[in-house]
């Protein structure tokens, strides 16, 4: 992932916080004919943010999977909150309009999960996960054991050993303060989550 220095989110913490915060995320590997293959998953994000550990899933049924081996390049790709980012707003001219963001990108390989019971293990963290903020959370563990094995049955699990994460956090960092103010006025005046946000982000 190209990151302009200004741009380069280096703190451990608020990459670990993100990931967590978006966890479903993309994994894109390439097939042993050379295709680009992607798919959409929640990821499990635990361990600290020196130590990030990764677990994903895949139906069975999808075949990107198949190709993989201990050394296949995986690449993960978490989406921050994103908007477009009017010349209008700033105080200053000329100007060309841009995007703002916040992603992270986690390169590493993948770890396949061959005993079920670390797979029904691996779910029932992502159930818990997902479900923490609930007053009365879901329990996958309240589920019938023939159920769950047989869900667990028809996908692949996997962990994602790491080897890279790089954070880009494209907040105007570069322009004047009263252009950012303008921003940051103008994402506020357009609402919605994305847009307040990254106003938020900006604000500081």
């Amino acid at each position: 992932m190209f990151v302009p220095g200004h741009y380069h989110q280096r703190d451990a913490g608020a990459l670990f916080e993100a990931m967590r915060a978006h966890a479903f995320a993309t994994i894109i590997s390439t097939g042993g004919d050379g295709a680009p293959a992607a798919s959409w998953i929640p990821f499990v994000i635990e361990g600290t943010a020196q130590q990030p550990v990764i677990f994903g899933h895949l139906a069975r049924a999808n075949d990107q999977w198949r190709s993989w081996t201990a050394d296949t390049p995986l690449l993960a790709l978490f989406q921050g909150p994103h908007h477009y980012i009017s010349p209008s707003w700033y105080e200053s001219a000329p100007n060309v309009p841009t995007w703002n963001y916040m992603a992270v990108q986690v390169r590493g390989r993948p770890r396949v999960l061959d005993d079920p019971a670390e797979v029904e293990a691996m779910l029932e963290r992502l159930v818990g996960q997902l479900e923490s903020a609930r007053e009365a959370p879901w329990q996958l563990a309240d589920q019938p054991a023939p159920y769950r094995a047989a869900q667990a049955a028809g996908i692949v699990g996997f962990e994602l050993i790491v080897e890279q994460i790089t954070g880009a956090w494209k907040l105007s960092q570069r322009a004047s303060a009263p252009d950012r103010e303008g921003a940051i006025a103008g994402l506020r005046a357009a609402g919605g989550d994305d847009a307040l946000a990254i106003a938020r982000l900006m604000a500081g």
